[in-house]
């Protein structure tokens, strides 16, 4: 019998999780039992977690902040793989080095590109984004072809991004085994989009634990 996997939502907030129990997962509420850790969306993190000020647009949640942050140390010596959406993401890119644009604007609906050329339809609900200057040993998965007019730092002056400058929006950091999605997959009913989504998830997050069963 195959075995079921499980996921631990941080916060608790487990409609985030729709679309990975139409895979055939299921939660957990132990987070040592976790095959996936997913870390969900919400308030803005504190840029004093990147060395920044916060910028005019910024509201963050600091208490939210500092479970977090433990729940990341957990799962990364744990070596439990993470997904993070939206914030989650945000986090993720912050822990491996990396910065966040403090605001930009995206329509809610929007295409992305992906490095083996594909055209995919995803939603837009942040106002932040991935800033992955600073960051090491990474794979840029998708991207929006700078859709926003303005990227904000922490002085609410604007970064300036060439025109063909790529809006991060999938990342998959491989010292921490941590997929990074900006957008929110738990929102979108395009069938040809979520099976990308859920491939991802099973190419970047279960492979290492599927290989050693079949190896066993």
């Amino acid at each position: 019998m195959k075995e079921i996997k499980k996921i631990f939502v941080v916060g608790g907030s487990t409609g985030y999780a729709n679309w990975l129990l139409d895979m055939g997962m299921m939660l957990t509420k132990i987070p040592e039992n976790a095959d996936i850790a997913l870390f969900t969306g919400g308030a803005d993190l504190g840029p004093e977690l990147y060395k920044e000020k916060e910028g005019s647009r910024t509201q963050c949640y600091r208490s939210r902040d500092k479970e977090e942050l433990y729940y990341y140390d957990l799962f990364l010596k744990k070596g439990i793989p993470m997904l993070g959406i939206c914030r989650g993401g945000q986090l993720f890119t912050i822990m491996e080095g990396g910065k966040l644009v403090q605001h930009s604007t995206h329509p809610y609906n929007h295409k992305v590109t992906t490095k083996d050329g594909e055209v995919y339809d995803i939603n837009s609900m942040h106002h932040q984004q991935f800033l992955l200057e600073g960051c090491s040993n990474y794979t840029l998965i998708a991207w929006a072809e700078n859709l926003s007019p303005f990227h904000l730092d922490g002085n609410d002056v604007d970064y300036n991004f060439p025109e063909d400058y790529k809006e991060p929006e999938v990342v998959f950091f491989q010292n921490s085994k941590s997929l990074a999605i900006q957008c929110h997959p738990e929102c979108i009913d395009n069938f040809r989009t979520m099976q990308w989504f859920k491939k991802l998830v099973r190419e970047h997050l279960l492979v290492e634990k599927e290989e050693l069963q079949v190896a066993a």
